[in-house]
């Protein structure tokens, strides 16, 4: 019951607002999609920013979720960019913050939860059983 809207696909602020105006926030996650760091949109307006500048702009649509996805660290068990997890959460406290890209273990869930990040994206680490569902379950 949630549309995500990721950068990658999104044609700029314009189009991210008339979207908000249209669904209530309270049914839409933002997927701050990057590579390597750096903000990936077709909108040179997003791709220009950093993405802390992406989140910074996020304030005035009333969007609350929003996803942090490293796409080049997809499937590399490389770990989160953890850094960018931890000033995210200092400077939008508010934000129900979800990561993605490059989870690699248990512990790293536990780093994750500790730095107050609401949600995790795993995949290729169940895949691989560098986390299993007993891991999740316990």
């Amino acid at each position: 019951n949630k549309v995500i809207i990721g950068t990658e696909t999104l044609s700029g602020w314009e189009a991210l607002v008339a979207i908000c105006a249209t669904i209530p926030a309270r049914h839409l996650v933002f997927s701050l999609d990057m590579r390597s760091g750096r903000v990936l949109s077709h909108s040179p307006q997003l791709s220009a920013l950093d993405p802390l500048g992406v989140l910074d702009g996020l304030q005035r649509t009333g969007l609350r979720e929003v996803i942090l996805l490293d796409l080049a660290r997809v499937g590399t068990g490389g770990g989160t960019d953890q850094a960018l997890i931890k000033e995210a959460r200092r400077r939008y406290p508010e934000l129900a913050l979800l990561a993605g890209g490059g989870v690699r273990n248990m512990d790293e869930l536990c780093r994750l939860e500790a730095l107050g990040v609401d949600g995790v994206l795993v995949g290729t680490a169940l895949h691989q059983g560098t986390i299993t569902a007993r891991d999740l379950r316990a």
